[in-house]
């Protein structure tokens, strides 16, 4: 109720005195013998009755005026069993039973108080309390227009306070209509149901709609009130997000609800007591419940509190203005209108702020998606010139095998007529008759031409393995064989004046490495050294283990540090002139036009930074010069066919048995499985972590949406997401589809767990 209001209706009553009364407390049998009696005393103010528990009379002379119409009215709409006696000068009476019943009915007169008729004669007025409630009896005369603009300004008051609540519940329904969020519906509930049972209670709802059937008084005063807490502890559980106190709440449902049964049909004065009984221990329940999480700093809690304590505050003003301990006045009998106009604003507002909480975290999600697509489109473009930029090394290290095999073309020309000599030679020597005649020179011949066919199949074996192009296969091996095997292949393509000696250590070197990357690098820089002593000096190839510390590399110029096997080539040339990072810039060459492309250190950069290491050059102090590959002992990176340890597993699939099956089955797998039903939920949950999943398994259809539409949109979020199909007809499926949502696999119903598991495998090795 607006203050401007409440401040206008207690200037009203103070223009107008409260008539003097006086009060019996004997028990005289009837009127007349309550009329004859001098027992009366003088009273002042407002007579104040409480729970006497027998009858009290009070009197009231009437001014005489020579007006027309006067109305005598009590403002206590919530008076209960109480006799109203007019007395004429002639000493005839006029009997009303007024509160005869709850909630309160056969008012005289069309008001939500109860008045009655005056005539000029009427002189007194007795009242007689049976003393079974807690009353006062604020009482005035009005004239016909004070009567009617009082009656009109009291009916503004509960259409104000009826229309606002009503239209807080038609709001708050409306929010719930768009947010689906029980706790605007319940809010609505509880509006709706106060509304109710406060409009039957003070008089407002007997007075314009049920008029003719008052005993759809009772029935609609217990539901309402009844509805009006269960829907109240409804709301808390929802607002509050309360999980630990269901059960209690729900129990404290079951005794509001049998109480409201046995009031609606079975009204009385007892009931009513067990009814207000049950009313202050929910209330108390219910802030009792949010004040330990507004202490904790909960500003929902907080809010709960507050409204609910106001109209807890505003009952208890008002019971305590029935009870005799507060003067009555407007605001004491409508207090307990205003604690709940308040409580309801507050709450309406704190819903209020939760949508507009809602909306912003909303746009906040939605900001994030957008700066994660994005930042997912520049890593694309980073991941495709990152490829672009491999295919370039890859297609730079074939073309400098090509070039190398011409080089080593004369090497291998004449280490293959060696082998066709040695081949040749003795085939001429075994079909000699002296040879076929002699078994044992025959045999040694034999073998010959078996061991030089060997040396010639095993050197183009390593020439074809040396030329062909194919993605780096890093595995263990061990380094020492592999460097012993690339030296002789060198020795044999480079000519007979060149001398190559090779020094690794006893034990075996274990390395993650791609041998044939090894070989082209280590042949490369063997050329470059061949070269430089101009085919007629010395090589010497070292293989060791060192700690390195600070050591700059030659061809991206930054430092390491660490564990390293260290391959150095060393030569007896010239050595470098300038700057030995120039010799790692592509097309860059110290040689003359047409000698050499300048792709050999290049390549070489590219293999050894690929395999997580460096390069050194430099000259030696006693002449030539020197380039180290250093390889880092671990390498995790380059380790293959090992798969992720509890990698995480998005699962979408409406059926539960069919999503219990698949988190089981994935669970004993060792994965770490999070299932979803819808594909909206699925897609906010991805959202909120994007790169928390490794995988993303989900059903085709599905309420709301299709398992493509959900993948389409996971590409766009995370492309190197691999995301498999389920379904239960693979006829709809059509692989243009499943490529452009990023589709890795589609498996039909009923499922084969062996493949499945065998596909997640596959997709998530390292």
């Amino acid at each position: 109720m607006p203050i401007a209001i409440l401040c206008a209706n207690v200037g009203a009553l103070a223009e107008e005195t409260p008539l003097k009364f006086e009060i019996l407390t004997t028990e005289p049998a009837s009127i007349e013998a309550a009329m004859q009696s001098t027992a009366w005393q003088s009273g002042e103010g407002v007579a104040q009755l409480g729970y006497v528990e027998k009858d009290v009379w009070l009197r009231y002379p009437i001014p005489q005026v020579n007006t027309g119409f006067r109305a005598f009215t009590i403002n206590n709409p919530w008076l209960f069993k109480f006799d109203l006696y007019v007395v004429d000068h002639d000493g005839s009476l006029t009997k009303h039973e007024l509160g005869s019943v709850r909630p309160v009915k056969n008012r005289p007169l069309v008001t939500s108080n109860f008045a009655v008729p005056l005539m000029p004669t009427s002189s007194e007025v007795y009242i007689r309390d049976h003393g079974e409630s807690a009353a006062n009896y604020p009482v005035k005369v009005l004239t016909a227009t004070e009567f009617s603009n009082f009656n009109a300004a009291l009916n503004l008051y509960h259409g104000f306070y009826y229309g606002l609540i009503l239209i807080m519940v038609l709001y708050n329904l409306a929010l719930f209509a768009g947010s689906r969020d029980q706790a605007y519906l319940y809010y609505s509930l509880y509006a709706f149901s106060l509304m109710t049972f406060l409009a039957t209670a003070d008089g407002s709802g007997a007075m314009f709609i049920w008029s003719d059937f008052p005993s759809l008084q009772y029935v609609l005063t217990a539901v309402g009130w009844g509805l009006g807490l269960i829907f109240l502890l409804e709301f808390a559980q929802k607002f509050l997000t309360l999980a630990r106190t269901r059960l209690a709440y729900r129990v404290m449902q079951g005794f509001v609800f049998l109480t409201m049964l046995i009031n609606a049909f079975n009204p009385g004065d007892a009931n009513y007591e067990w009814q207000t009984v049950v009313t202050y221990v929910v209330l108390a329940v219910l802030m009792f419940g949010s004040a330990q999480p507004a202490f904790a700093g909960s500003p929902q809690a907080c809010i709960f509190l507050f409204a609910v304590g106001a109209f807890v505050a505003g009952g208890l003003i008002h019971a305590s203005m029935l009870l005799g301990f507060l003067e009555a006045s407007v605001l004491t009998h409508h207090a307990v209108h205003i604690g709940s106009v308040i409580e309801l604003t507050i709450l309406s507002g704190a819903l209020v702020f939760r949508v507009r909480q809602s909306e912003t975290k909303r746009f906040e999600a939605l900001q994030q998606s957008r700066e994660l697509i994005r930042r997912n489109r520049e890593l694309n473009t980073a991941r495709a010139l990152a490829e672009e930029h491999r295919q370039l090394q890859k297609s730079l290290q074939q073309a400098q095998k090509l070039k190398t095999i011409g080089q080593l073309a004369g090497g291998f020309a004449h280490d293959f007529n060696n082998i066709l000599a040695s081949v040749l030679g003795f085939a001429e020597l075994a079909q000699t008759p002296t040879v076929q005649s002699d078994r044992a020179k025959l045999t040694r011949y034999l073998d010959e031409i078996v061991r030089s066919g060997h040396r010639g199949a095993n050197l183009v074996r390593q020439l074809l393995v040396y030329s062909r192009s194919t993605p780096a296969e890093p595995r263990e091996l061990d380094i020492c064989s592999t460097l012993l095997e690339c030296t002789n292949f060198v020795r044999g393509s480079l000519p007979a004046t060149v001398a190559i000696t090779t020094e690794t250590p006893d034990r075996p070197i274990r390395l993650m490495s791609d041998p044939e990357q090894v070989q082209q690098m280590l042949v490369n820089i063997c050329l470059n050294s061949a070269e430089a002593t101009n085919n007629r000096g010395s090589i010497h190839i070292n293989l060791s283990e060192r700690a390195v510390s600070d050591l700059t590399c030659s061809s991206c110029l930054k430092k390491f540090s660490g564990e390293f096997v260290a391959i150095s080539i060393e030569d007896d040339g010239p050595g470098i002139s300038g700057n030995a990072s120039q010799l790692f810039t592509p097309f860059e060459t110290t040689k003359d036009v047409g000698q050499g492309t300048g792709l050999g250190l290049s390549v070489v950069h590219g293999i050894s930074h690929e395999h997580h290491g460096h390069v050194h050059g430099g000259n030696r102090a006693e002449g030539g010069a020197r380039f180290t590959v250093y390889l880092p002992l671990s390498q995790p990176e380059l380790a293959a066919n090992t798969i992720r340890e509890r990698s995480r597993i998005l699962i979408i699939e409406d059926d539960p048995s069919v999503a219990t099956y698949l988190a089981a089955l994935l669970g004993d797998a060792h994965f770490d499985t999070t299932v979803q039903k819808r594909p909206a939920e699925a897609l906010q949950t991805f959202v909120s972590e994007p790169d928390a999943y490794d995988l993303v398994i989900t059903d085709y259809l599905m309420p709301q949406g299709t398992g493509l539409e959900l993948a389409e949109d996971l590409h766009a979020l995370r492309p190197d997401l691999p995301v498999l199909l389920m379904t239960g007809d693979t006829t709809n499926v059509h692989r243009t589809e499943l490529e452009h949502a990023g589709i890795r696999g589609v498996f039909p119903k009923p499922l084969n767990s062996e493949q499945l598991l065998a596909k997640i495998h596959a997709l998530l090795v390292a």
